[in-house]
């Protein structure tokens, strides 16, 4: 039988064998993890808005931007470095892989007022690549013709899609008002295709690998926040909106301005088929409201973020009087749902006498924000 004496010395000896094997796994970790090689830069996207342009669209335009200008300066770094020469790629395809592994993060974002009342719409990103990643992966890529051509054809309609959506813009800001829907729902269309490319080269990217699953889940993610913004846009756009005659409240040096408004949401069915990409059978009520804030009916994963994300979804009716605004809710603060058809009395208070002369019309636009 083995001494008591004995059998605490096996343990420790057991013990220190499994410390030292510990430290020898984590020092071999750190080193690998030190000799990691990230190249980091930073870019600013802005598009300049015009009248008929969202935030969410200008948003969505300078952020392509951004990471357009952070590509191309990565590019230009890993074209002199020893790992992409030894692949024998050239600029534009180092453009393309390295748009597929590369990390960005947005460090602040802003609108600005020019002087000439023009908006723009600014954003600021850090990007960065994993060098060494980029050269597993190409090594991976350029011995599967199959996975090269997938990104190469998406990378080249990217491309043409962000041309497209640059002539778009400019159309936009110089087209009749009659134009404005169908130009914006087409670059609406341009600027979601672009993101599902760029998520499936990303996929491409890590082929193979349970990173899909976290990707597919990410996606889905998006993909439902896109399709809240894309019901919020489609209202908006489809708003029909009714002013009454105005009626001036004058006390003295300031007046209070009361206009009576009306809206209707046109192309309900469409609004509802749309919603059902994320909730289960929506539907208009007698008073004219959608109910869209159910969590059991919600059909996908990430319900209490999807959640979150529609109920800080804003859609209002402005109606503006020179520098001075009021508006109505077309979607309620508190619960998911939509106002289909409404009136209000909007109220503008403390106009300066001395700039009603030089008012002409009220303008009243249905926004997201």
């Amino acid at each position: 039988m083995k001494s008591k004496y004995w059998h605490n010395s096996e343990e420790t000896s057991m013990r220190t064998f499994l410390q030292i094997f510990l430290s020898i796994v984590l020092s071999i970790f750190y080193l690998s993890d030190a000799f990691a090689q990230t190249y980091t830069v930073e870019s600013n996207g802005e598009y300049v808005m015009g009248d008929s342009d969202s935030k969410i669209e200008a948003r969505k335009i300078a952020l392509e931007h951004a990471k357009r200008l952070a590509i191309e300066q990565i590019g230009t770094y890993l074209e002199s470095e020893t790992v992409v020469k030894s692949g024998q790629l050239t600029k534009d395809d180092i453009k393309v892989y390295t748009a597929g592994i590369i990390q960005t993060t947005v460090l602040s974002e802003n609108m600005t007022l020019l002087e000439n009342k023009t908006t723009v719409f600014k954003i600021r990103i850090r990007a960065n690549v994993d060098t060494a990643l980029l050269e597993k992966k190409i090594k991976e890529i350029k011995s599967d013709t199959q996975r090269k051509k997938q990104i190469d054809f998406l990378q080249a309609e990217n491309i043409k899609l962000l041309r497209e959506v640059e002539s778009l813009s400019v159309q936009l800001k110089s087209n009749k008002a009659s134009e404005y829907r169908e130009l914006r729902q087409r670059r609406e269309n341009l600027l979601e295709k672009l993101e599902k490319n760029q998520n499936t080269i990303r996929v491409a990217f890590e082929k193979g690998t349970l990173l899909n699953l976290a990707l597919e889940s990410k996606n889905k993610l998006e993909e439902n926040k896109k399709n809240i913004d894309d019901v919020m846009q489609f209202v908006a756009s489809n708003t029909k909106v009714t002013l009454g005659k105005p009626r001036l409240r004058n006390d003295g040096e300031v007046a209070d301005l009361f206009i009576d408004v009306k809206w209707r949401v046109e192309n309900v069915g469409k609004v509802l088929n749309k919603i059902s990409k994320f909730f289960k059978n929506p539907k208009v009520n007698s008073l004219g409201y959608i109910y869209i804030y159910y969590l059991k009916d919600y059909k996908g994963l990430h319900a209490s973020e999807l959640s979150n994300y529609l109920k800080n979804k804003h859609l209002r009716l402005y109606v503006e009087v020179g520098k001075c605004s009021d508006y109505v809710n077309i979607k309620d603060e508190v619960i998911n749902l939509i106002y289909t058809r409404g009136e209000d009395t909007l109220t503008i208070r403390n106009i300066p006498i001395d700039q009603l002369e030089s008012i002409t019309n009220i303008d009243a636009k249905v926004i997201t924000e």
